[in-house]
């Protein structure tokens, strides 16, 4: 009888193991089927024993794929170090999240969330992102798109402490 069988593993590289309080870290989890047929796995991330998500991958035989978990923090997380688990049939991986203060000062973290696959020659690169001030005080930050260690584009964010705006920058190719 031919049947998939399922390890996970902690991504390490993709995955945080610190976060400022009030943004959110990310954790990935390989998934590789072991076994000798095609099927699929559900794993569940935990945060401090609560379910939090979940999602199923289908693989075939020897097929590893690489699941993202986001995992949002609050002020009140501040100081703690938080359990991750991840559960699969019959596994469970677990890593720490130490949920730091947030700055007095005004901080800024900036999470790219889209960006053009390719694009052709002569036609304009777009990244978006979203900028939040994770400080406690508001301020101003230079959000620059760098291609080849060259600015291409930037544009200041002013924000209150917390507060978050997305920001689209471009690139034109025929600038080479």
């Amino acid at each position: 009888v031919t049947a998939p069988e399922f390890e996970l593993a902690v991504a390490d590289s993709l995955s945080d193991d610190s976060v400022v309080a009030g943004s959110t870290a990310d954790i990935a989890v390989d998934i590789e089927n072991v076994g000798t047929a095609s099927g699929n796995e559900t794993v569940t991330l935990f945060v401090e024993g609560n379910e939090t998500a979940s999602e199923t991958v289908p693989l075939d035989a020897g097929e590893i794929e690489t699941v993202e978990f986001a995992v949002p923090t609050d002020t009140a997380d501040a100081g703690e170090t938080l359990t991750l688990s991840v559960n699969g049939t019959g596994q469970t991986v677990t890593t720490p999240l130490t949920v730091e203060e947030p700055p007095a000062d005004p901080f800024f973290e900036v999470a790219i969330t889209d960006a053009n696959s390719s694009v052709a020659a002569g036609e304009a690169a777009t990244v978006t992102a979203n900028v939040t001030n994770v400080g406690e005080l508001p301020g101003s930050q230079d959000v620059e798109l760098v291609v080849r260690g060259i600015v291409s584009d930037v544009e200041t964010v002013e924000l209150e402490a917390g507060e978050t705006r997305t920001v689209e920058l471009t690139h034109d190719t025929s600038d080479r």
